[in-house]
């Protein structure tokens, strides 16, 4: 394989990688239980998050509430394997 055709390869190689984990992460942001709400960044509480609201969003959650767990799970428990992807068991007991 020439130098031109390598090029091309690799470049053909890295573009299925960027599509392929842009794939991934939309889907995941799709289908992840959500309130509307987004983290504050910079506001992270020993035992929990404040969050802000998004424009037009119909939710339960307030500006400026504390969120100390998601989905049954400690937003401590949430942020240690957040790099993780992949199925959790999910016992709903109740709301965020």
């Amino acid at each position: 394989m020439g130098n031109g055709r390598r090029a091309a390869f690799v470049a053909l190689v890295v573009t299925a990688l960027a599509l392929a984990i842009s794939a991934v992460l939309t889907w995941a942001r799709v289908t992840a239980p959500t309130s509307g709400g987004i983290v504050a960044y910079g506001d992270v509480r020993p035992t929990g998050v404040n969050v802000e609201i998004l424009p037009d969003v119909a939710t339960s959650l307030q500006p400026g509430d504390l969120v100390v767990a998601m989905d049954g799970r400690s937003t401590l428990a949430w942020a240690d394997d957040g790099a993780t992807l992949g199925p959790r068991s999910r016992s709903r007991s109740g709301s965020a």
